[in-house]
């Protein structure tokens, strides 16, 4: 690990680093919209402006809890292991993303078998409508 300019420890590259910028970045969305409920809810308007500050005070936090856990896991040789516990979490997300796929595709099916009633009940009643005004002819 070199040095920076000023001292300062130059960031780590490769996987590890884009995982943790990526969890750094979704907790801190996810803070921001807490902060930004949390403002409306005590009937504060939350402007562009406070909700970016609190974005990029989120933001800030993150990286850091992102920084302390990678430096902890390499002095304790817990990388692998860290590693794992990603990629079982890609996991899990892909597997929920496909039960969210497969019951928007039952919706869909739902919603066409429904349609198709509908239009068999019109057809339904348009013959029933027909034969009652036959019915009327043939007694007038």
């Amino acid at each position: 690990m070199g040095q920076g300019s000023r001292g300062a420890p130059l960031p780590r590259r490769g996987p590890p680093a884009a995982a943790a910028a990526a969890a750094a970045a979704a907790r801190a969305a996810a803070a921001a919209g807490v902060g930004r409920a949390a403002a409306e809810a005590a009937g504060v308007p939350a402007t562009a402006a406070t909700t970016t500050a609190a974005a990029a005070a989120a933001a800030r936090a993150a990286a850091a809890a992102a920084a302390q856990t990678i430096s902890r896991l390499l002095r304790g040789g817990g990388l692998q292991q860290w590693r794992t516990q990603q990629q079982q979490q890609q996991q899990q997300q892909q597997q929920q993303q496909q039960q969210q796929q497969q019951q928007q595709q039952q919706q869909q099916q739902q919603q066409q078998q429904q349609q198709r009633q509908q239009q068999q009940q019109q057809k339904q009643q348009q013959q029933q409508q027909q034969q009652k005004q036959q019915q009327q002819q043939e007694e007038h």
